[in-house]
């Protein structure tokens, strides 16, 4: 039951970041297409740089939350450097700070990667450390332990 309950929400997560991904690409293409019509002359101009911060601001909100779904399906460090990676990103990409608050989100990324490349080159080069992680935190997120 917990194996099928964990791979249905897998599953939907899956989905929800496709919709997602689909929806953001169509608003951007109609906030471009909006965007050259009114430059143009067209029409006159129907949204501002506020509304789109907003959107993307619920759309990351969103995605955090799935990402974070799926790190409780799953726990494992890949899944949680994903997540912090996508909190650093929305706050980088949202917020309007100065250039040192900038280079600090890009260089917490930096480490996040760095640390990532670190665990995945002990896991290669030391397969007995591997196997010994993976033993040890088989039982995390297990749906059946008491």
């Amino acid at each position: 039951m917990g194996d099928k309950l964990r791979k249905l929400m897998d599953r939907y997560c899956s989905t929800m970041e496709v919709v997602l991904a689909i929806l953001t690409g169509l608003i951007l293409l109609f906030a471009t297409v909006t965007y050259v019509l009114s430059a143009c002359g067209l029409i006159p101009p129907r949204q501002t740089a506020e509304d789109f911060t907003a959107f993307l601001n619920d759309i990351f909100a969103l995605v955090v939350g799935i990402e974070f779904i799926q790190m409780l399906l799953r726990p494992s460090v890949d899944n949680v450097i994903e997540v912090l990676v996508f909190l650093v990103t929305r706050h980088m990409i949202l917020s309007h700070n100065s250039a040192l608050d900038i280079l600090g989100c890009v260089i917490s990324i930096l480490l996040l990667y760095a640390f990532h490349f670190f665990i995945h080159y002990l896991k290669t080069r030391y397969a007995e450390l591997s196997r010994s992680i993976d033993k040890d935190s088989s039982h995390i997120g297990s749906l059946d332990e008491k």
